[in-house]
């Protein structure tokens, strides 16, 4: 019993998938600090105990069998593979302060990490083959009557007669092994790459202009194509109607030509306000959440140090007005929903039983202050 307490996983949907997959199955180059051979013997005592019910020790029994199949074991190595890839992208999309532009290169280098091992069903037909050895061997050292399945079952093809009285020879076999790889290992990767691809590719051309704005490529700013900044231009009308793309563009022109100077007014250090959430709910002084004041160092080499620069003498008032408002889009952009989830984890702060009472305008105030 000890040590089924020590194993409980988190509820956060994040990562709680990538996790439970990894606590049963291991990694992929590690299958022994694994837990999938106690939860084997365990479905198997249950269903062998004459003191559980009949219908208990029934699912327990077919849970083992579809646990133990060389089907199960090779789908959990496809999806660790997966997860190996898209789990780094997954925690950097979650940080409070990422940079948009680094989340975007993330995710076109791991769609190319996805399409480049999308056909390479071998590397993880092999490993699964591995992992179900090597958790045999455990099973024959503790004595246990199951195995795991080593490769996959051939299965027969039937045939229907065409004629009558026709004599069927029914001795064809399916290859489960390349009817495996084609609908399910080939299906899963591309669903996955193009899951990737609609979310965030088809804003391509926003990334593209946005990363004129950073000042990593201030040198190469004379070189700016004709069409740049045509997405950002487009995007912009909505708060500004009268936005040209030309003054933007010569805005940008100016400003790159600048920032060496501009950029060593700039203080070391700066503050900033954050809150701490991670009280326990239990706990009194989880009613409040607590602001804590932070202080971070200046790179001077980043779009929120250009912000800080457009903002500090004033330059957004009429030098660049519209640059400064691009600036300010891209800021603001949320690349994923993580922080509007975030949005609604902090309302537990403000919306608690000392405050239960506000009203809806009132708790709205609040959101946007915190």
């Amino acid at each position: 019993m000890n040590f089924w307490k020590n194993t409980t996983e988190g509820e956060t949907r994040w990562w709680s998938k990538e996790k439970s997959l990894r606590k049963v199955f291991g990694s992929l180059n590690d299958s022994q600090n694994s837990i999938f051979v106690q939860i084997c013997q365990t479905l198997f005592n249950i269903s062998t105990s004459e003191s559980m019910n009949s219908d208990t020790r029934f699912n327990a029994n077919v849970y083992l069998q579809m646990l133990i199949k060389f089907d199960t074991i090779i789908t959990a190595q496809l999806f660790l593979f997966i997860f190996k890839s898209t789990t780094p992208l997954s925690n950097y999309l979650q940080t409070s302060g990422m940079d948009l532009l680094q989340s975007y290169k993330m995710v076109e280098n791991t769609i190319k990490t996805l399409r480049d091992a999308s056909r390479k069903f071998i590397d993880v037909y092999e490993k699964a083959k591995y992992f179900s050895s090597a958790m045999n061997v455990i099973f024959e050292n503790e004595d246990a009557t199951f195995r795991v399945e080593e490769d996959f079952k051939e299965t027969r093809i039937k045939r229907k007669p065409k004629f009558h009285d026709e004599i069927i020879n029914d001795t064809r076999y399916d290859c489960s092994k390349k009817k495996y790889e084609i609908n399910v290992y080939n299906i899963t990767l591309d669903t996955v790459i193009e899951s990737l691809q609609n979310r965030f590719s088809k804003h391509k051309e926003m990334y593209i202009d946005f990363e004129w704005l950073h000042p990593t490529n201030f040198k190469l700013i004379k070189n700016l194509p004709e069409n740049a900044m045509n997405k950002i231009a487009e995007l912009l009308t909505d708060f500004s109607p009268n936005i040209d793309k030309k003054i933007l563009q010569e805005q940008l022109i100016d400003f790159a030509g600048k920032w060496d100077s501009l950029s060593k007014t700039l203080l070391e250090e700066y503050n900033c306000m954050t809150l701490d959430l991670e009280k326990d709910d239990e706990e009194e002084e989880s009613e409040l959440a607590k602001e804590h004041l932070v202080h971070k160092k200046t790179c001077k080499n980043c779009i929120f140090c250009c912000y800080q620069i457009l903002w500090k003498y004033n330059l957004y008032a009429t030098a660049y007005t519209e640059l400064f408002l691009a600036y300010k889009f891209l800021l603001t952009l949320s690349i994923t929903q993580v922080q509007c989830e975030r949005t609604f984890s902090k309302l537990k702060y403000i919306l608690n039983r000392l405050r239960s009472n506000l009203s809806q305008e009132r708790v709205e105030d609040f959101i946007i202050m915190s």
